[in-house]
């Protein structure tokens, strides 16, 4: 915007530009902040005092400390937004170190007549800005100014600004108290059960922050430790062990997601469940009204509603798998089938008890948690919802859609309204995940672009947009087709979720079925075996019932064979076959060819090895023999 009543650039002394700058910033404040100059206080004073008041011009003591600068042309960087501008180290030291009252940095452009402005106190750039100016002893430092923070504008969070910097000097007091004094300023508090809780609930803040500091790093384990230590501290108030039961929660899924482990997924379901049954109990003696009672039953009914998915979805997983890789599994088929329907109706009873917390969410006015719980129900029935299109079950999926979709639009007007960044975010998401899989996903798409324009930080707006790009790959038609291999850890993933729909627990020794579908997990790729020689032939010779319900044909009898000496060994573990094979045969031969070392094994070479077998031989088969197990 260009300055009324043009100056001629270059020509003014900075006397001059400092009076014409002041001039500009008063005539940009808002009429009920009073200003008092501060220009008495010449070398490490501020230029104004600033004190808001009310309608009836009574003062509020609400003061900060504005220090202004002016230049005839402001210095931009070269992203072409960002403005900079030089102080003195020392005098911002004395600001940051000295001054215990909030002070505003002001900067006049009189080129474009911009009011540009930034906090000071808390200002974790310029500090750090700061120290690295003084331990290289320079004498200035560069403070960077965003043209999106300008007067009057932005004036309302000019005041959030000042707020903020109170409540860190408040916070900086506090660290550095003496002891002495502190035990001074207890001795004259009334209420010391009302300043425990308060200073605990403070611990609780800075506790979640080093937990994301963690977690930002990288440091999972000691985010994940920090976290459930608050939560089973029974001295915390109830505030600070939910917040930290969620993050135990949050963290747990992280690790699950970037470091999986054999049976890390059902341990994750497990401890979802038993974090938010804790959360229900500790908070059912609070009021009936109290939030945190009705969300925590919430929780506790989603984290079943999910767990019961999760089984849905591994039963799912487990009809598939049979259609695509077993012949003859009518027995198993029917067995499965059977527990789909079952699941089914338990999911639809579980849904409707998680259906009613939310409405209670909704009659109690809690909007905020109401934009959480139907974000938590949205994602945990995707699965659910993709099972029922698969399996011809559309109109039960749009009646959930429906619904989801009533609720969002109650979500969606609340986020609008309140400029919630964080609540606008899960709208434009889960609306978009509604429609996954469905004819309406591009419509839907379309308006979540359109409200994510609302999300006032332009980083929560880019991360949000990312995202949406990836759900928009997952919407894409899929290739079924199985892959020429899977890579192990991701066998053992399906496989454990097909077993958890049909009630196996992989992990227990003293389950048969368990141990039979561990081996058939670790025999899913016999490239380990027929690398050694090129001679060597791994068959499925028999399996079961549990291999059939899982679709698992190696968790059955395996045959390792020489096609060249016709000699064959039979067995379950096919490491203990080989084993005793090769000890047997192997030893001494000198046909052993082994394969190139890029040579891997595939679903296509296991096939045409198996047709290839199974035409009429001359001269019979190899002689069978058992291994000594």
């Amino acid at each position: 915007m260009a300055a009324s009543g043009s100056l001629p650039m270059g020509s003014l002394t900075p006397k001059e530009i400092g009076r014409v700058a002041g001039r500009r910033f008063n005539n940009a404040l808002p009429k009920d902040w009073a200003v008092r100059s501060q220009e008495d206080q010449e070398d490490y004073g501020v230029d104004y005092e600033i004190e808001l008041t009310t309608p009836s011009d009574q003062a509020t003591g609400f003061i900060f400390k504005v220090q202004q600068k002016g230049v005839e042309k402001s210095k931009t960087l070269a992203d072409g937004q960002t403005i900079s501008f030089s102080l003195e180290t020392e005098k911002v030291a004395y600001y940051l170190r000295q001054l215990r009252i909030p002070i505003v940095l002001v900067l006049v452009d009189l080129a474009t007549n911009q009011i540009m402005w930034v906090p000071l106190h808390g200002n974790a750039e310029l500090m750090q800005s700061l120290s690295e100016a003084e331990k290289k002893n320079r004498a200035s430092l560069t403070i960077h100014f965003s043209p999106d923070r300008t007067l009057p504008d932005t004036a309302e969070l000019l005041l959030t600004e000042v707020q903020h910097m109170m409540d860190f000097l408040s916070l900086e007091a506090l660290k550095h108290m003496p002891i002495a004094n502190a035990r001074a300023a207890v001795a004259k508090e009334l209420d010391l059960d009302s300043l425990s809780r308060s200073l605990k609930l403070t611990e609780s803040i800075v506790r979640t922050e080093r937990t994301q500091r963690l977690i930002d790093s990288g440091r999972l384990a000691e985010a994940l430790a920090l976290s459930r230590k608050a939560f089973v501290d029974d001295e915390q108030p109830i505030e600070a062990r939910f917040a930290a039961g969620m993050d135990v929660i949050r963290i747990a899924g992280g690790i699950v997601a970037t470091q999986p482990t054999p049976g890390s997924l059902e341990e994750l379901v497990r401890l979802r469940i038993e974090i938010t049954h804790k959360l229900a109990a500790q908070t059912r003696s609070l009021p009936a009204s109290h939030h945190l009672r009705h969300y925590s039953l919430f929780l506790a009914r989603n984290a079943r509603l999910r767990l019961l998915v999760d089984r849905d979805f591994g039963i799912f997983f487990s009809r598939k798998a049979q259609a695509e890789r077993l012949e003859d599994f009518d027995f198993a088929s029917t067995m499965v089938a059977g527990a789909q329907q079952v699941s089914t109706r338990g999911i639809v009873a579980e849904l409707r008890r998680t259906q009613r917390r939310i409405v209670d969410l909704l009659r109690n006015g809690w909007p905020p948690l109401v934009v959480y719980a139907w974000s938590e129900l949205t994602e945990t029935l995707g699965p659910f919802l993709r099972r029922l299109k698969e399996d011809g079950l559309e109109d039960g999926a749009q009646f959930i859609r429906k619904w989801l979709d009533e609720v969002g639009l109650a979500c969606r007007e609340y986020a609008r309204s309140s400029k919630d960044d964080a609540a606008i975010a899960l709208c434009v998401l889960n609306h978009v995940r509604i429609g996954i899989d469905t004819d309406t996903y591009d419509e839907r798409e379309s308006q979540a672009r359109e409200l994510a324009n609302a999300i006032g930080d332009p980083e929560v707006r880019e991360d949000v947009l990312q995202r949406l790009e990836r759900l928009a790959e997952l919407s894409r038609p899929a290739d079924h087709e199985e892959p020429e291999v899977l890579d192990q850890a991701e066998v053992e993933q399906v496989v454990r979720q097909m077993a958890r729909g049909l009630g196996i627990d992989v992990d227990d020794p003293s389950d048969g079925i368990a141990y039979i579908t561990r081996v058939g997990i670790r025999d899913y790729n016999p490239e380990r075996v027929l690398r050694d020689c090129e001679h060597l032939h791994v068959k499925i010779v028999a399996y079961g019932i549990p291999a059939q319900m899982l679709g698992l044909p190696t968790a059955g009898t395996k045959s390792v064979q020489c096609l060249k000496h016709r000699y064959r060994s039979d067995g379950v573990e096919l490491d203990r076959v080989y084993g005793f094979f090769k000890e047997r045969h192997c030893g001494g031969c000198g046909d052993c060819t082994p394969r190139p070392a890029d040579w891997r094994w595939t679903h296509r070479w296991q096939r045409d090895q198996d047709e290839r077998l199974e035409a009429p031989a001359r001269g019979g088969g190899p002689p069978k023999e058992k291994p000594r197990d």
